[in-house]
């Protein structure tokens, strides 16, 4: 489904931005002093909440951002796919498809009547 793949692609594609924001997030907690080393499974976890908090409000901003683009884009208005302008044949179309099939037929006839084209 359509919907399905569009989150997978999404989610795979803030990997990266999310990162570098994990990064910048890190330094700047380092910077103000957090300390990163404290032990036991709740004292790691405690540890990294002063960079999650941020990395969480940010990528729900993000995901804020990006509803409100496809929304003014007109994603999942309507479940038709849709054109710009309708396409159809022309009469020039015809003539250029006969005049490609003449000349297969005719190609056909000078390489097994013929006999030329052979190597």
């Amino acid at each position: 489904p359509a919907e399905v793949s569009m989150m997978l692609t999404t989610a795979i594609r803030f990997i990266p931005t999310l990162d570098k924001k994990r990064c910048q997030i890190l330094e700047a907690q380092k910077a103000r002093g957090t300390k990163f080393n404290e032990k036991g499974i709740v004292g790691s976890l405690r540890s990294y909440l002063p960079i999650m908090v941020p990395l969480f409000i940010n990528s729900i901003m993000m995901a804020n951002s990006l509803s409100m683009a496809m929304l003014n884009r007109g994603y999942g208005l309507t479940r038709a796919w849709t054109s710009m302008r309708q396409i159809s044949f022309a009469p020039r179309d015809y003539w250029a498809m006969t005049f490609v099939v003449l000349l297969l037929i005719l190609g056909v006839f000078i390489r097994f009547r013929l006999h030329l084209g052979v190597l």
